[in-house]
């Protein structure tokens, strides 16, 4: 088993369920100058005047589509989706809105929606003095909406003192529909995705995105939210395996499809990576795929925490590092992605930054086990026992389980150590094959740790994805056996 948990399967933000709203946690506004980059630019949530908060789906999804046009252009600097949207509803001031996330202008508007019509309003604030830089009203039904994101992204650009190129206006709307019911139910399927509230919803947002493609199956966007919905239902709620390969064949097909329909789609490669990683143990072929995502949209930090994961996997660090750095850039109140930062520093053997990057991920979501337990592991190879052992108690799952198996025995509890693995044993078997060799290899047993290994890579435990640069195996490397297994899984 392998958890990052920059999201479960790479919707690009954090679910509704794992994230706390970032206000409640932010620091007081910095009191030096505030200097953002030129053409940085915040989108936030388009407001709902529909007058039914069920079509919140509609204006939140208008606002993430526009968001993501617009951070397809390089000469932008975009924040991304879950520091913009974590402002949703709050009552705060445009020039402190921008403070947070170090953008120069924000981008805000409302959404009123009627059967097939769509009118928007829509204004760009300069950051520094709240004043106005441009407003529009648009009235357009929704077929028109591909020519509605052209028409604002050029408005905003020109604000901005940008000129938006030929090819740049064909990145704005890559991958959309003219099909105003395709472009709804598609609206509907990812934010489905984004709440991952249960089997239902996941199970209804596969259904929801085939209805947008029944009707427009020439929409690429579509096809690669499909791929990644089939995906998690095919390894979240479908036991069977024969059932869920028959998942993982079709997610395939609809990313690959996404790619025919348009190449210059980044959310396709995105979505391809995603679905080579979760089903296979095919490397090389992940790194490829999210390094065409990273070439075509490097604005995406769905797309770079993902490449950032390949890059470390592969011992590149200056790149997963960059990426990373990157990443928190564009989405300062992500927990996602400051975890991932942490993760990749931790790789790099890099702890005082990988303990301050975890620390900045626990103050956004202070009950989010996933952040505890990535510190604990930090802290366990910087040798901070006892403050590991704390992080772990306080969770209960397999993750802290291994996390104390290993930082017991470090304290010199052998017996209780020896439990938490019997424990993770019991209850998952072969499963947690790769857990298991860390634990050996960190008590000194080598030859359990190697067979373990070999075990991990039989049963296609995709934690063998960290096995060149995790400093849990440390103990191993020396060991032809592990030589051998890396050479294996060609990298």
């Amino acid at each position: 088993m392998r958890f990052l948990g920059y999201d479960r399967h790479g919707s690009g933000h954090e679910t509704a369920a794992e994230h706390t709203s970032a206000q409640e946690h932010q620091p007081p506004a910095p009191a030096v100058a505030f200097a953002p980059p030129l053409h940085s630019i915040a989108v936030m949530p388009f407001v709902n005047m529909s007058g039914d908060r069920k079509d919140d789906y509609f204006s939140d999804g208008l606002t993430e589509e526009l968001l993501n046009s617009l951070a397809r252009i390089n000469e932008l600097r975009v924040a991304a989706r879950t520091s913009s949207f974590s402002f949703k509803g709050a009552a705060l001031d445009i020039p402190s809105i921008a403070r947070k996330l170090n953008v120069a202008a924000v981008l805000e508007g409302s959404v009123r929606k009627s059967g097939h019509k769509v009118r928007i309003t829509a204004q760009l604030v300069d950051a520094a003095n709240g004043y106005e830089l441009w407003s529009q009203t648009f009235d357009r039904e929704l077929r028109d909406i591909l020519a509605l994101q052209t028409e604002i992204a050029t408005a905003v650009m020109s604000a901005m003192k940008v000129q938006l190129l030929a090819d740049q206006a064909s990145k704005v709307t890559a991958g959309g529909t003219q099909h105003a019911d395709a472009f709804d139910a598609y609206l509907r399927g990812v934010n489905l995705l984004a709440q991952r509230t249960d089997e239902a919803s996941d199970r209804a947002a596969v259904s929801t995105l085939e209805e947008a493609l029944r009707v427009d199956p020439q929409f690429a966007l579509a096809h690669a939210a499909y791929a990644k919905a089939l995906l998690i239902v095919g390894i979240d709620w479908t036991p069977d395996k024969e059932r869920a390969q028959r998942l993982f064949t079709a997610a395939r097909a609809s990313a690959e499809r996404a790619i025919e329909l348009e190449p210059t789609l980044g959310a396709a490669y995105e979505a391809k990576a995603l679905v080579i990683q979760g089903t296979s143990m095919d490397f090389a072929a992940v790194d490829a795929a999210i390094s065409r995502a990273m070439e075509l949209e490097p604005g995406s930090v769905a797309i770079l925490t993902k490449f950032a994961d390949a890059a470390g996997r592969a011992e590149r660090r200056a790149e997963a590092l960059d990426a990373t750095a990157r990443a928190v850039q564009l989405d300062p109140l992500s927990a996602a992605a400051w975890r991932m930062r942490g993760v990749q520093l931790y790789f790099a053997a890099q702890h005082a930054e990988a303990q301050a990057a975890f620390g900045r991920a626990l103050e956004l979501q202070p009950n989010n086990r996933l952040n505890k337990v990535w510190m604990a592991r930090n802290q366990i190879v910087a040798g901070n026992v006892d403050a590991a052992i704390a992080l772990c108690e306080s969770e209960k799952f397999w993750a802290a389980q291994q996390c104390l198996a290993i930082a017991y025995y470090r304290d010199g509890r052998r017996a209780d150590a020896t439990q938490q693995l019997r424990s993770l044993q019991k209850d998952y078997g072969d499963a947690a094959a790769y857990q298991y060799a860390q634990v050996y290899a960190q008590w000194g047993e080598r030859q359990q740790a190697i067979e373990w290994l070999y075990t991990a890579v039989r049963v296609g435990d995709a934690g063998v994805g960290d096995l060149k640069v995790d400093p849990m195996l440390d103990p191993l490397r020396s060991a032809p056996e592990f030589a051998e297994i890396v050479g294996r899984l060609q990298f």
